[in-house]
């Protein structure tokens, strides 16, 4: 109870724009810059109640998905200003003490409403991914990849160390086909490192009926911007036999709802 005693306090104190909330979405205590932002927000108000129906819908949507995984989780929200029209970036952490959970609320503004330059924000459809996947170190890693593309090098390092934990083949390419980040465990079936894939396009190391079977579902997934999941494709093995894989595609588009990147599994 006191490590959520000090976070109450930090959240009152801080210069951040963020409140703490419990499992019911009733506020607990809230920065006075958030304050500010929203000035309806108040202590034992219901957050959600706060925004308009298509706002607060993202936002139950993404907090019910940090409830059922303990993890956290964000997206982008646009709110009204003054009369004008600003992009956030939100994000919410669960925040465990003895039996009880609370959640710590964060939004900063998005660089695309900056006048000023910066590193571009992207999103990923979270209701996607919660429908794909349970597994929690996955989520982890798509979160990461949404708030920091395109990564520096230690970015890079610590993503593509959390990949290669993972039990399941991580990919992520451009959307010319280049491949960015690849774990072992992709890699190695084809008999190659990461660093042998990587910055490479597939057709450098698959077969020509694969290569346009994979063009296909990345031009469908750019022009929808909807997850594809394929399902018992045949791909040759180092080992000289094929093995049938179903694997799944998601995009990352930034806030103009381009695609800039196809992250697999």
């Amino acid at each position: 109870m006191e490590e959520v005693l000090n976070k109450i306090t930090g959240v009152s104190n801080s210069d951040d724009t963020s409140l703490l909330m419990d499992k019911s979405g009733r506020i607990i205590a809230l920065s006075g810059s958030f304050q500010q932002l929203i000035r309806q927000a108040l202590p034992n108000a219901d957050f959600f109640n706060l925004f308009d129906e298509k706002n607060k819908e993202l936002l139950q949507g993404v907090f019910n998905s940090v409830k059922k995984n303990e993890s956290p989780a964000g997206d982008f929200i646009h709110l009204i200003i003054d009369d004008k029209e600003s992009g956030f970036q939100f994000s919410i952490s669960p925040l465990r003490s003895e039996k009880n959970i609370y959640f710590l609320v964060n939004f900063s503004q998005s660089d695309k409403m900056k006048s000023s330059g910066g590193k571009q924000k992207f999103w990923i459809a979270s209701k996607d991914l919660d429908n794909l996947t349970d597994d929690n170190k996955l989520k982890s890693v798509f979160e990461k990849i949404k708030l920091t593309y395109p990564f520096t090098f230690i970015e890079k390092a610590k993503i593509q160390k959390e990949i290669n934990e993972l039990n399941l083949p991580f990919w992520l390419k451009d959307t010319a086909g280049k491949y960015l980040l690849v774990n072992g465990s992709f890699s190695e079936g084809f008999g190659f490192k990461p660093n042998q894939i990587e910055n490479k396009k597939e057709d450098d190391f698959l077969p020509g009926y694969l290569i346009e079977l994979y063009k296909t579902i990345d031009q469908y997934l750019i022009k929808s911007r909807n997850a594809v999941i394929a399902e018992g494709i045949s791909v040759p093995m180092i080992s000289g036999s094929e093995k049938n894989v179903s694997l799944a595609e998601l995009p990352l588009c930034d806030l103009d709802d381009n695609v800039v990147a196809i992250i697999g599994f």
